[in-house]
């Protein structure tokens, strides 16, 4: 009886065990929420501390055993034992599980942290790319967005008090009235516009009444008219052309002198402005992408939005309007022989050039200089000496914008403005009988 009442202590004690654990096992395990470790002692006492499997198994099976082999041992007290066995074994499998959870939950947070301090801005900013084998939305062109057209810039306009404002005018034609009949041109064709210069009466009546002084029969009365006109300048050059065809002598050739003179002494176009000063007569010039047009705009007044808002300027107030930049620009002039630079005599193209500004230009063509029985093309000859613009070889085609220096062009050019203003073309030669002329073709880039 002794003896078995040992077995029965040690069965009942196991019996307790098992049911204690298998309560636990069939409890819900907790979520996995595993802290930072503090540091790997801390990770691999956790990692010592974990259950084992395989020993806790064969604690259990022997005590089975043990308990399985005692005598005389109740049924109820087996089946017991058994059933505990079994919820034990099952427990055992959950923690487990957990367990392994828990440790890979563990070993992710360390990957994190070990990567976390090398993350520097600039692996932010490569973080936002696309990984391997992922294709970049940007550089689709069917996932990616299109990007934004770039707006027209603002209408520049010039006003008569020297005023420059930007704005985009609201009128979508332009009405303008020709010798040849009316004409509406859609402003996106229109690259600027100038408009004629006011009427001044008393000022056109004063020239009229100069002119007509340079044909008197006193020399002083014709000095002092030589000196009104002077005085009065670019105003006057409308009236003095038309003199300029006079019958008589001494009208023209004073005309003409007068013409030389103001047109020298004008100011030399520094920009794309030159172009859009107060344009002689009584018609007013539109320049469009396909041809330039004289003629009456209608409009009286334009409506415009500026940065500062809604503003209606009346055409009187408006000396030019740049409405757009056109594309580039070629145009073709002839150059007689007799255009001798060195005289200081160009054909003006009227074509304005910016500093820094891409040039190309072409030339052909033969003159024919009779006084030293010589022929040269447009990169001239240096069979001829003292006759000559500068160190420039004789009869060769050259070149000069604004108040810049001349330089010499030959049969084909190519460089950067190295002044602003308005292009002049003319040939190396002082003087002499020349014949014959030159074909030269000028491609500017646009600016910008």
């Amino acid at each position: 009886m002794r003896k078995l009442g040992i077995r029965k202590w040690t069965v009942l004690t196991l019996s307790f065990a098992c049911f204690s654990t298998a309560a636990r096992g069939d409890e819900k395990a907790p979520e996995a929420r595993p802290e930072v470790p503090g540091g790997d002692g801390q990770r691999d006492e956790a990692k010592k501390d974990a259950p084992k499997k395989e020993d806790v198994g064969k604690a259990v099976k022997k005590a089975g055993q043990r308990a399985t082999g005692a005598e005389k041992l109740p049924q109820e007290i087996l089946n017991a034992v058994n059933t505990a066995e079994q919820r034990a074994m099952k427990a055992l499998d959950n923690a487990s599980k957990v367990t392994d959870e828990a440790r890979k939950a563990l070993e992710a947070v360390e990957i994190n942290l070990d990567a976390a301090p090398a993350r520097t801005g600039e692996q932010k900013k490569e973080a936002g790319k696309p990984g391997p084998g992922k294709e970049d939305p940007a550089r689709n062109g069917n996932d990616a967005r299109p990007s934004p057209k770039k707006p027209p810039a603002p209408s520049m306009f010039r006003l008569r008090d020297g005023t420059r404002l930007a704005g985009t005018p609201e009128l979508k034609t332009l009405n303008v009235k020709t010798a040849y009949g009316k004409l509406l041109i859609p402003i996106a064709d229109v690259l600027r516009l100038r408009f004629a210069a006011l009427e001044d009466k008393s000022l056109s009546a004063r020239i009229a009444e100069q002119v007509k002084e340079l044909s008197s029969e006193e020399f002083d009365r014709r000095e002092e008219a030589m000196a009104a006109l002077r005085e009065i300048g670019e105003p006057a050059l409308q009236l003095l052309r038309k003199a300029v065809e006079s019958d008589d002598e001494e009208v023209k050739s004073r005309a003409e002198k007068l013409i030389s003179e103001i047109e020298e002494t004008m100011d030399e176009a520094e920009s794309e402005e030159s172009l859009l000063g107060i344009i002689p007569g009584d018609e007013d010039e539109v320049v469009t992408l396909k041809f330039t047009v004289r003629g009456r705009v209608e409009e009286e007044k334009l409506a415009l939005q500026t940065r500062y808002g809604s503003l209606t300027l009346g055409r009187d107030d408006i000396v030019s309007i740049v409405f757009q930049e056109g594309p580039d620009t070629k145009l073709t002039f002839s150059v007689p022989g007799g255009t001798f630079a060195a005289a200081n005599k160009w054909v003006d193209t009227k074509l304005v050039i910016t500093q820094g500004q891409r040039l190309h230009i072409t030339a052909s063509g033969q003159l024919n200089l009779e006084n030293y029985g010589q022929a040269t093309g447009p990169e001239g000859t240096t069979n001829i000496g003292g006759n000559q613009l500068e160190t420039h070889p004789s009869g060769a085609l050259v070149g000069k914008i604004g108040n810049g220096k001349p330089f010499l062009i030959g049969a084909e050019y190519e460089s950067d403005a190295n002044s602003s203003g308005t292009l002049r073309l003319g040939v190396s030669l002082n003087n002499g009988e020349v014949s014959g002329q030159y074909q030269v073709e000028v491609e500017k880039a646009v600016d910008g």
